[in-house]
């Protein structure tokens, strides 16, 4: 009995995995994401892929953070990958020269409002508050120094 090459039998078994994908039909299509994007960015995604997308600018993922993942599995995704509204806001802007008046925390409620003061010497421009609204905060203002303003 003649000996078939090594080469050959991992080529037919490269060849046959790839065969047995194909007739699987287990890849997911690009799933539907409204305000956000997904990376990597294609039309199908084969059986086991993770796919990584983010939410645009005030909106989150289900998962609290920046990115949320899903995977294709069988043919259908994990889960469906959302993005809503973000009601928190993390701490409020530094501003320099000006300290926050109330406490400091990390993370505000939407509708909170933080008070700012100018340290002696610097004047406020804008107004001394801002409001945390839908996970974003309204314009910081600025402490300019006495010295700088025109006379």
């Amino acid at each position: 009995m003649k000996e078939i090459p090594l080469y050959v039998i991992i080529v037919l078994h490269i060849w046959s995995y790839g065969v047995k994908a194909q007739e699987s039909g287990k890849v997911c299509q690009r799933p539907q994401l409204d305000n956000g994007f997904v990376d990597p960015e294609q039309e199908t995604y084969q059986d086991g892929m993770t796919l990584t997308y983010a939410c645009d600018r005030g909106l989150k993922t289900p998962m609290e953070g920046w990115w949320g993942m899903i995977k294709c599995e069988n043919g259908r995704w994990s889960d469906s990958p959302l993005c809503t509204a973000r009601r928190s806001c993390d701490a409020p802007p530094q501003v320099n020269h000006a300290t926050i008046v109330q406490q400091y925390q990390n993370n505000f409620s939407n509708g909170s409002k933080v008070v700012y003061k100018c340290k002696r010497s610097y004047m406020m421009e804008g107004n001394a508050d801002i409001v945390c609204l839908l996970g974003e905060w309204t314009s910081a203002p600025r402490c300019r120094s006495f010295h700088s303003l025109p006379c």
